[in-house]
C-alpha cells in the first residue's frame, strides 16, 4: 500500500532471494507475474506472465557495444545494468561528426582500440587507442596512439600488440604497437584479402577471415575462417606460421541461411573453441546472419540455435565471448 509521493513502481528484489531464484534451477527460466490490487474496487488485476534466463555464470566486468545511430561507443555498468555515454566526444571524423566503431576490448579490460577518420587526415580509417581507466569525457576524448590506414583489430594476451586491419576489408593484416600506433616487424602475415582478426587468450594462436570478397560498396560477402599458429608468443620479431581454414565460407552450414560469408570469430576462454558468424554478409544490411561454433581442430560447425532465436532465426550477428571464466558456485 502506498499513500505519498514517495512511493515509485518499482520492486528492487532482495539480493538473496534473486540469488536463489537464479541458481534454483539454471536450465529453466524463471516465470514473473506482477498483481495489483485496487482497493478502492477490491479488484485483483494481473500482469502477463514474463520469463528470465539466466547465464550458469556470474557476470563481472563492463560491457562495451555499438550504438550505430548516435556514433558511439556506450558501456553497459555490470553493478547496475545502466547503460553509460562514457565516450561522449570521439575524436572528429572527416565529415565533422565525431563516430568510433568497430572496437576491441582488451582481456585486461584496460585498454580499447576501434576505428574512427581524423579530420587532420586524409589517410581513411585509424586505429586509435583509449584508455579505458581514463576519463573520457573532455572534448575529443583522449587518446593514447592512433594507426593510419587500420581498421578492425585484437590486443594479444598482456596487451603489449595488436593485429589490425587495413583500411579496406581485403587489405591485409598488420602488427602495430597499441602504445605508440607504430608498425612492428612480424613474420607470416597475410597480406591481402585477409581481416577480421582475433588473437586466443593465451597467445598462441590467430583467427582471422581469409579470402575475403567484396561487393560493389567494398563490404565482406566472402571469405574463409581460418587460423594461424604463433610458436613463440615472446619472440621478437613475431612469427606466424602453419596456416590452416576451418570452414569455407561457401560450404554448406546447418539451417538457415545461405551464403558465402564467414565473419568475426571469436575465442573461447579455454583456446579450444571459436564462434564465427556465417551468412550472406559480414554485417546486418540484409538481416541473413547466424551463428556456429567450431573446434580450434577444425571438424563440422555447429550451430547455436538459442544464440540464433530459435533453430531458423537468421538474426544474430558479431558475438563476443567473456574473457574469462569465474568458478563461483
Amino acid at each position: 500500500q502506498h499513500s505519498g509521493a514517495m512511493f515509485i513502481y518499482a520492486w528492487r528484489v532482495d539480493s538473496g532471494a534473486w540469488r536463489a531464484l537464479a541458481e534454483a534451477d539454471p536450465d529453466s527460466p524463471v516465470v514473473i507475474t506482477v498483481d495489483r490490487y485496487e482497493s478502492s474496487s477490491m479488484r485483483v488485476v494481473p500482469s502477463t506472465p514474463i520469463e528470465i534466463r539466466f547465464a550458469r555464470w556470474s557476470i563481472y566486468g563492463s560491457v562495451y557495444y555499438w550504438d550505430p545511430d548516435a556514433g558511439r561507443m556506450m558501456r553497459i555498468n555490470a553493478r547496475s545494468g545502466a547503460a553509460e555515454n562514457f565516450m561522449p566526444n570521439p575524436p572528429d571524423r572527416t565529415t565533422g561528426q565525431r563516430c568510433v566503431a568497430c572496437h576491441t576490448v582488451s582481456r585486461d579490460g584496460r585498454w580499447m582500440a576501434a576505428a574512427t577518420t581524423s579530420r587532420m587526415s586524409m589517410d581513411g580509417f585509424r586505429n586509435t587507442v583509449f584508455d579505458l581507466t581514463a576519463a573520457l569525457s573532455p572534448t575529443p576524448a583522449p587518446t593514447v596512439a592512433s594507426a593510419p590506414n587500420a581498421h578492425c583489430s585484437t590486443f594479444n594476451q598482456d596487451s603489449s600488440k595488436l593485429i589490425a586491419c587495413g583500411s579496406s576489408w581485403s587489405s591485409g593484416l598488420s602488427l602495430l604497437d597499441p602504445r605508440t600506433g607504430m608498425s612492428l616487424t612480424a613474420n607470416g602475415l597475410p597480406t591481402m584479402r585477409a581481416t577480421m582478426p582475433e588473437w586466443s587468450p593465451d597467445g598462441r594462436s590467430l583467427a582471422y577471415i581469409n579470402n575475403v570478397t567484396l561487393n560493389a560498396d567494398g563490404n565482406p560477402v566472402g571469405g574463409d575462417l581460418s587460423i594461424l599458429s604463433i610458436p613463440d608468443p615472446s619472440a621478437e620479431p613475431l612469427v606466424f606460421s602453419g596456416g590452416r581454414t576451418l570452414h569455407n565460407g561457401a560450404d554448406a552450414t546447418p539451417g538457415l541461411p545461405m551464403g558465402r560469408a564467414d565473419a568475426w570469430p571469436t575465442w573461447a576462454p579455454n583456446n579450444e573453441l571459436l564462434v564465427f558468424q556465417h551468412g550472406q554478409a559480414a554485417f546486418s544490411f540484409n538481416g541473413q546472419a547466424a551463428l556456429y561454433a567450431i573446434s580450434r581442430m577444425g571438424g563440422a560447425p555447429v550451430r547455436l540455435a538459442r544464440a540464433n532465436d530459435g533453430p531458423n532465426g537468421t538474426g544474430s550477428y558479431r558475438q563476443p565471448f567473456s574473457p574469462f571464466t569465474t568458478m563461483e558456485p
